[in-house]
């Protein structure tokens, strides 16, 4: 960064061809510029009696206590602190409330030959809210240029974090650049001289930063719109610059610039601009549309440092000046710059002569301006400039902001220090024409005054002016804030309800509104104490809030609160709920058991219980799929359910499932059962027989598979016929090899009305014995013979037997009605159970 000491031109070599003009001119001025050095120490000496009668000079640190300050940067709080850097030291010192302290920002191990060493220093624009000073040094041991930024901590950087690095090249020990400030657009820009290899500036690639003013983002990424898209490059043709600047009124910017021998410029900063080194300026500029000249330049170079544009009251007669410093010369210059501010239109003018080498101009929070003052030669100051002799300049007001609402009660009032103010009065009323007085000291020496106690929801209005020997200047501005509201009461909770059951596992919270809330804060435990909170949410502006996700079966309690900036509201009462339980789980059936037979046709079905159910539902089918539903429940609270009904010798499939009120489970298992047949006997040779039970579908093979015939019927005008389908009500022939039994399905029937016609008639039976006196016809009087069975011969019957057919003769076709009201005695029955 610095450049033109007496001692450089001895100490380097030749780089380059291209740089043998250059150095020879830099040989030829070293005894020029030993002499102004050696000048200026004489004059340092006499101190004060060489600052214009205008300034009145403060030394804020010096040497020993310091070495070599190279670059200044205030906060942009405007709280009463500047950091500066040591060139040589690594360290990063602070000046708070005109004091240096011992302790430094943090100190880094820094590459010192030459122009090497800890050069720049900046804060984020959002400081302290984003707490993060970037400083740009040269580090040990690969003599690379970093930019690093520190977290402050208490006054004491952490947390290091590096966002560029400028490898070193051969011998460039100097044009290292190292300037960092923050624009007005919240962008961080860098300077980087071109290593002391020209061809650098020239070069626009991506992975060449020499030459170059950059632009990032404040976490070191690239912007969008970057003159050049992907690249930090935001100006380009640059050598050596000492300082940059922006305009707070404009937003211009404008840089010093180090020639090799002549040519020390002010340039106007233009984005992706080309400044022309090496190809325009050396010692001489073209009109070529490509490269953008300077403001001004020097023939005898100064060596141009830091630079200022002043805004501010404390020198109104600066008011839009450009200040420049001197590195070779001690001394400030100013130039007046026409309204646009992208041209020179008076000076450069003698500002002020230090009588030592100016490295940084800085216009501090108070309005005065602050050097880094340093030479080889071991002078090493920070210097305050400020009017000589003024009445205070009137204060300006920094918090709490114009119109600002919701404030405390006990506000904290801060503005920013008067030059040369000695104390201040502060007044605080209730009215704009300050007749209601709150508040009114004269006697507060701080830039700042915290208030007590307050009224809530009350407008305020306040002002301050600054006071020292000379006089008192006129009040600040007239700044009005209004008080917050008092602590919000608790809320009343609305739902769910206190002791709800059954709860979703989704649920939506709801409260009353708290008067002037600004934010409610809601508390979710599963015990009473809140200990733990399982689930808390303080970003609340509405009366509601849906938590997710709760666990099944479990009682949460909950309460609510409420915050503005006047406090925090006690807790509402405290509510609990108990959730949903889970949905049931599968059923294990117990009985009958799976694949039993001989069960009776009213059967109870019975299974465990599970946890979590409710009642239960109950299928009962003919087929395993249970396509033919022949039985089925919902809603059995017990765990067994009786079914009567069932069909004799039929198996049927059986399953449970479980409900509650969140949902219905899975089914059980199938499990299978068949009921009890009812046996018929038979004997050897020819039988007449018949299906005593209702049963559709019956076949031979399946109620008589062990007979050997096949089964006849009777038709009138037919005669005998072979059938294969039984149907209840008729008799049949069959022929058996042996005496036994056959076995009938189906339901039991107690009665029936069978179809005869006229002539001889082949009737079944029922499941009961039936007297054949008792059997009716329609038309009645129509039966023309008895009942005939058959064993072994036909016999005359007085009753007709479950499972035989009869033989019985009919005047006319009818109806023979068979019933079992005048049933005979069990007794009588020929059947059995199996």
């Amino acid at each position: 960064m610095l450049k033109k000491r007496p001692f450089r031109g001895f100490s380097h070599k030749l780089r380059s061809i291209s740089y043998s003009l250059e150095l020879s001119v830099v040989l030829i001025k070293v005894v020029f510029f030993m002499k102004i050095v050696t000048a200026s120490l004489v004059l340092v000496l006499v101190l004060l009696t060489c600052v214009n009668a205008q300034f009145h000079i403060d030394t804020l640190a010096q040497a020993p206590a310091i070495s070599f300050p190279v670059a200044l940067a205030f906060p942009p709080d405007g709280c009463n602190k500047l950091l500066f850097t040591e060139k040589n030291s690594g360290r990063v010192r602070i000046i708070q409330n005109d004091s240096l302290l011992e302790e430094p920002f943090v100190t880094v191990s820094v590459k010192t030959y030459g122009e090497q060493g800890l050069l720049g220093v900046t804060f984020h624009p959002e400081y302290p809210d984003s707490p993060f000073v970037y400083i740009y040094y040269t580090r040990t041991p690969d003599s690379a240029n970093v930019l690093v930024r520190y977290t402050d901590s208490s006054g004491v950087g952490i947390s290091p974090h590096e966002l560029l690095i400028i490898p070193r090249q051969i011998n460039a020990a100097s044009h290292n650049g190292g300037n960092i400030h923050f624009g007005p657009d919240d962008k961080l820009y860098v300077t980087v001289g071109d290593y002391y290899y020209s061809f650098n500036a020239q070069d626009t690639s991506r992975s060449n930063q020499r030459g170059k003013i950059h632009r990032f983002n404040a976490d070191g990424t690239i912007p969008a719109d970057n003159p050049f898209p992907g690249n930090s490059i935001y100006a380009y043709g640059c050598r050596n610059s000492f300082d940059f600047t922006f305009d707070n009124l404009t937003g211009n910017m404008y840089a010093s610039e180090n020639g090799p021998g002549c040519n020390d410029e002010i340039n106007f900063i233009v984005a992706g601009k080309n400044y022309g080194w090496p190809w325009n300026g050396y010692c001489q500029y073209s009109d070529l549309p490509q490269y953008k000249n300077p403001m001004y330049y020097w023939s005898l170079p100064p060596s141009v440092t830091g630079i200022a544009v002043y805004r501010d009251t404390v020198f109104p007669e600066l008011y839009g000046k450009l200040i420049v410093g001197s590195f070779n010369f001690g001394k400030l210059y100013q130039f007046g710059l026409n309204a646009t501010g992208d041209s020179i239109i008076a000076g450069p003018h003698n500002l002020a002569f230090i009588g030592s080498s100016v490295i940084d101009v800085e216009v501090g929070p108070d309005g005065n301006l602050y050097l880094a003052n340093a030479t080889y030669g071991g002078i090493s100051r920070i210097l305050r400039l400020r009017r000589a002799v003024n009445v205070p300049a009137s204060p300006q007001l920094y918090s709490p902001s114009a119109n600002a609402v919701n404030q405390s009660v006990q506000p904290t009032f801060k503005w920013r220090q008067s030059a040369e103010a000695h104390h201040y009065d502060f007044q605080l009323a209730t009215d704009s024409d300050f007749t209601s007085i709150v508040y009114d000291t004269t006697t507060t020496v701080d830039t700042s005054v915290v208030a007590q106690l307050l009224s809530y929801a009350t407008q305020y209005f306040w002002r301050v002016r600054a006071r020292n020997d000379i006089g008192t200047s006129s009040f600040s501005e007239i700044r009005t804030f209004t008080t917050t509201h008092q602590a919000p009461i608790a809320p009343l909770l609305e739902s769910p309800g206190d002791s709800a059951q059954n709860q979703p596992r989704t649920v939506t919270f709801r409260w009353r509104q708290a008067a002037h809330t600004s934010v409610y804060i809601l508390n979710i435990a599963a015990s009473p104490a809140f200990s733990p909170i399982l689930f808390k949410d303080s970003t609340l502006t509405d009366t509601f809030r849906t938590v997710s996700l709760l666990g099944a079966a479990t009682t949460y309690y909950w309460r609510v609160n409420a915050r503005n900036a006047g406090g925090t509201s006690p807790y509402s009462e405290v509510r609990n709920f108990t959730t949903v339980p889970p949905l049931p789980g599968t059923i294990a059936l117990s009985s009958p058991p799976d694949n039993s037979i001989g069960q009776p046709t009213e059967i109870t079905l019975q299974w465990d219980s599970t946890g979590y159910a409710d009642s239960y539902d109950v299928q009962v089918s003919a087929d395993s799929l249970f396509g033919s539903i022949v039985h089925e429940d919902s809603a059995i609270a017990l765990h067994s359910f009786t079914i009567d009904s069932l069909l004799y010798g039929i198996e049927y499939y059986w399953h449970v499932r479980a409900r509650n009120i969140s949902g219905i489970g899975g089914w059980s298992a199938t499990w299978r059962f068949k009921t009890v047949n009812l046996f018929y006997p038979v004997s050897r040779n020819w039988n007449m027989i018949s299906l005593p039970q209702e049963y559709a579908g019956a076949t031979r093979e399946e109620l008589f598979p062990t007979s050997a015939s096949s089964l006849f019927d009777f038709r009138k005008g037919r005669g005998y016929g072979i059938v294969d389908t039984v149907v209840q009500g008729t008799g049949y022939w069959v022929k058996f090899d042996s005496a036994g039994e056959f076995a009938s399905p189906g339901r039991i029937i107690h009665s029936d009305t069978i179809d005869i016609e006229s002539g001889w008639n082949l009737i079944g039976s029922i499941s009961d014995t039936v007297l054949t006196g008792s059997i009716q016809t329609i038309p009645s009087g129509i039966i023309a013979s008895s009942f005939f069975g058959f064993e072994n011969e036909y016999i005359e019957s007085n009753a007709i037997i479950p499972g035989k057919g009869y033989w019985v003769k009919a005047i006319v076709s009818g109806k023979i009605l068979v019933s079992a009201d005048s049933r005979v005695s069990a007794k009588s029955m020929i059947l059995k159970r199996k």
